[in-house]
Formats: structure tokens, C-alpha cells, sequence
């Protein structure tokens, strides 16, 4: 009987989490249809559905990692569409976002779609942390990308990268675990730390 009740816990924590996603993704598309009902907007309509198909793929996947061909891409590029995907939720939001591309371009071996989950799952968090009238802020170097934001940050303990540890009302704490093993696919680590009053999420290239 307890093996049972803990199986329909963990049940019921991955449904609603990954209804909780869903629904955030719908409501992007959304959102970018009735802020600007122009072609740009209807673009990033479609690719927030497009998102909500690899939400559900992701979630089929769990514990199946899949090897996937990498290209070479720009990463300003995979950011650029990431940032424009997020923008109308963070409008929504009252959250500005901060994002400056370097002049030079930073090439590297991706799975373009799996990276820009991965972008998408750290500003989605960052832009739900900094609340009404905070900031986000990406950052990339040639060896790394930070998400900044002005949110109050996470207790110091806390074990975010974890599965189904999630501070957020309906999260099921996985979209960090995920977007940890997409960095560490890529040759990078993905940690967190607080910076002069930030919560800073950075993902490192290693090799």
C-alpha cells in the first residue's frame, strides 16, 4: 500500500507539472497573438506550440537520454530566438529583459533545439523569480552564458537541480534537472549563485 500511495504521489506531481508547463507554453502563444497580432507575433505563436510538443517529448524521454546530432550554430543566434519566445511572457510579467549580443560570433557544436529549451527553461525561472518591475539580464562570453535576475534568489539549500524539488506553486521541479543534463551534453556545467543582490545561472563550457 505505501509503494502505491508513493506512486501515485510521484504520479500526480509529474501530471501536474507537466500540465503546469503546458499551460505556461499556451499561454505564451497566447499572449503573442493578442500583445501584437502581426507576422513576427504569429511566428512566435507557433513556435511557443511548437514548444509545447517538445515539452511533452521531453517528458516522454525522462530517463531515456537520446544522443542527438550536434551543428555548428551561432549562439547569439539560439539566444535571440529563446529571448524572442520568453518576450511576450515577460511583458506580460512586467519583467524587462537585458540582452546585448556581442559583436563576434560564438560558434559551437549544438543541438540547436535542445539548447534553446534549455535557454528557455533559465529565463521562464528568472522572469518568475524577478516578479513585477525586476530584470533579467543574458550574458555571454566565449565560454559562458549567465541568466540574471533581480529576484530575491533561492534559499541557500536549496537543491535546484534535483528532480521534483521546485519552489514555485504547480512546478514539479524538473525543468532544471533537464536543461543540467542538455548543458552537460554539450560539454558545459550548469550551476546557480547569488551576485550583489542577483541569482545568477550559469552555464559554463567546459570543453
Amino acid at each position: 500500500v505505501l509503494r502505491q500511495n508513493e506512486r501515485l504521489r510521484v504520479l500526480s506531481q509529474v501530471s501536474g507539472g507537466l500540465a503546469h508547463q503546458l499551460r505556461n507554453a499556451a499561454t505564451g502563444a497566447k499572449l503573442a497573438v493578442q500583445l501584437a497580432p502581426h507576422c513576427e507575433s504569429l511566428e512566435v505563436a507557433d513556435r511557443q506550440l511548437a514548444r509545447m510538443e517538445s515539452i511533452l517529448r521531453q517528458f516522454l524521454e525522462l530517463g531515456r537520454p537520446e544522443e542527438r546530432e550536434k551543428v555548428k550554430a551561432d549562439l547569439r543566434d539560439v539566444i535571440d530566438h529563446a529571448v524572442a519566445l520568453i518576450a511576450p511572457q515577460a511583458r506580460h510579467s512586467g519583467v524587462s529583459i537585458d540582452w546585448n549580443p556581442p559583436a563576434e560570433a560564438m560558434l559551437r557544436p549544438l543541438d540547436a533545439e535542445q539548447f534553446e529549451h534549455l535557454l528557455e527553461n533559465l529565463l521562464t525561472n528568472a522572469i518568475e523569480a524577478a516578479g513585477a518591475g525586476g530584470t533579467v539580464r543574458v550574458v555571454l562570453t566565449p565560454t559562458q552564458i549567465e541568466v540574471i535576475d533581480s529576484g530575491p534568489g533561492p534559499a541557500a539549500d536549496a537543491k535546484l537541480f534535483e528532480p521534483f524539488v521546485s519552489g514555485k506553486p504547480g512546478g514539479i521541479g524538473l525543468g532544471l534537472m533537464v536543461a543540467r543534463q542538455v548543458a552537460e551534453s554539450h560539454g558545459a556545467t550548469l550551476t546557480w549563485s547569488r551576485r550583489d543582490a542577483t541569482t545568477v545561472f550559469t552555464v559554463q563550457f567546459v570543453s
